[in-house]
């Protein structure tokens, strides 16, 4: 760590550096608030994966094939066990494979977050960051499936494409661009550089402020 002496102008700065060793120490309370929303992501993505279904429910066969996707290290059927008040596991009817549905709970927590994602206040929030998303890159453009891992941290709905990309057609198109294989895939394009997205809120304080 570099530290700045200040002198008087009859002496040379001098600068020295001191080396700090910083003891870690681990902070109990946020061990246990990573530890117990650890599978919030995973049990956020199986809830849309049933919420998608027509019948509401998905075969506990289908729900097994998204583990390694979701990169979970215990079977589907044991996720969905350890969270009882959010997923609920029942068969149809004797003979047929058991499935997974929502429970009321979960079910009123989806409501309301459709509400927020729905809210013009956050579509508006959630545009913003798209774009400055977009306004990083060279080409002003991404793919698609680059998108879809970061939609989580961005606050991006399930299917943004579809219920967030297309109500903004002066924003946004989707287009088409080579991959490293030679072949192509679906990318998202900002259609026209937004000037007011390219300063940072530190920038937007000190123009307000002369």
């Amino acid at each position: 760590m570099a530290v700045q002496t200040t002198l008087p102008h009859s002496f040379i700065p001098t600068r020295t550096f001191v080396n700090a060793r910083v003891k870690w120490v681990r902070d109990p309370y946020l061990d246990f608030a990573v530890e117990r929303e650890k599978n919030l992501k995973q049990a956020i993505s199986f809830k849309d994966q049933i919420i998608s279904d027509p019948s509401k429910s998905l075969p506990l066969s289908l729900a097994s094939l998204l583990k390694p996707r979701l990169d979970l290290n215990i079977t589907s059927s044991k996720f969905f066990n350890k969270y009882p008040s959010f997923f609920s596991i029942f068969q149809p009817s004797p003979g047929l494979p058991p499935r997974v549905k929502l429970t009321r709970q979960a079910l009123s927590i989806h409501t309301e977050e459709f509400s927020i994602h729905t809210s013009q206040t956050h579509r508006y929030d959630a545009v913003q960051r798209l774009t400055r998303l977009l306004m990083l890159t060279k080409s002003s453009r991404l793919p698609i499936y680059v998108i879809e891992k970061l939609k989580w941290d961005m606050g991006l709905p399930h299917n943004f494409i579809a219920s967030l990309v297309i109500d903004f057609p002066d924003y946004f198109q989707v287009c088409e661009i080579e991959n490293p294989n030679g072949g192509k895939d679906l990318a998202l394009e900002l259609i026209s550089w937004r000037k007011e997205l390219a300063l940072s809120e530190l920038e937007k304080r000190a123009l307000n402020e002369g």
